[in-house]
């Protein structure tokens, strides 16, 4: 991959300024041709190289969240890794705390009604799941997910979902998986 060659090397980058003291020793030095093409080459490999990993870390830097990505520096990127990895800490903190306050049952499980439940069992309607990462918790919806739905905690681990205007159960809650390590 040749860096601007066509151009004369215009731009201040180190690769086009070392390409223009190339060119300017082959102006002077008539039988240094050979030198200066191997130098030449090993510049512009040394080129594609720099620029195929740039082009790595500013995917990852656009996969990390950081805004205006392209030609990101690695110490962006640790940054944003950091910043990431006090937001899970404080996120993990907060669901620790959270589980380790006792729940108020909202309503007794004997209100609950398990009909929606068991007609969406006999139709055979489809499972969704959603796992969320941050907070270690699975969601079984067994049937359509209502407007608003509420947690009955059977454990600490484990809760029916509900359906906050109807009472009925409509999937589960898992909490404290631990999926990440077998992600």
């Amino acid at each position: 991959m040749k860096h601007k060659t066509e151009e004369k090397h215009q731009c201040s980058c180190p690769f086009c300024q070392a390409n223009r003291a190339l060119d300017e020793i082959l102006a002077r030095a008539q039988d240094a041709d050979t030198p200066v093409e191997a130098v030449r080459q090993t510049l512009d490999g040394m080129y594609s190289e720099l620029f195929d990993d740039q082009f790595e870390l500013d995917r990852i830097a656009s996969r990390l969240g950081i805004q205006d990505a392209i030609g990101v520096t690695s110490d962006q990127v640790l940054g944003q890794i950091e910043a990431l990895k006090k937001r899970l800490t404080a996120a993990e903190l907060e669901v620790a705390a959270l589980r380790a306050t006792p729940l108020e049952h909202l309503v007794e499980v004997g209100k609950l009604s398990f009909n929606r439940l068991h007609e969406a069992a006999v139709a055979g309607r489809p499972i969704a799941g959603d796992y969320d990462a941050i907070v270690d918790t699975l969601l079984v919806y067994l049937c359509e997910r209502p407007a608003e739905v509420v947690v009955h905690f059977l454990d600490d681990r484990l809760g029916l979902l509900y359906d906050a205007a109807s009472l009925e159960v409509v999937g589960l809650q898992i909490d404290a998986l631990q999926l990440r390590e077998h992600s």
